[in-house]
């Protein structure tokens, strides 16, 4: 990505009224894990998220296909919404 479209990114984020970012957990926020239980998201990724969140002006949705359990064990303490389960459940913050 040049220069000029990573600012016109970064311009149109900060002057939009509101924001949704999509994001996938396993391969996209954290490393795929041979024990699935041990994919943790760590504490740098926790605390971007959370500072993402904190904007009001700002959703964030995790997409998975994990069970909703695990992510309400790794992301529960966020207020991140997220669809788990490929589309079966979903929990809106």
């Amino acid at each position: 990505m040049d220069k000029s479209i990573k600012t016109e990114i970064i311009e149109k984020y900060k002057n939009a009224a509101t924001r949704l970012i999509l994001l996938d957990y396993d391969g996209t926020l954290v490393d795929y894990n041979r024990n699935p239980s041990d994919a943790k998201p760590s504490d740098k990724l926790s605390g971007i998220l959370k500072k993402l969140v904190e904007n009001t002006k700002t959703k964030v949705m995790i997409g998975s296909g994990r069970g909703h359990h695990d992510l309400e064990r790794f992301l529960g303490h966020l207020q991140v919404s997220f669809i788990a389960e490929h589309g079966a459940m979903i929990r809106k913050e």
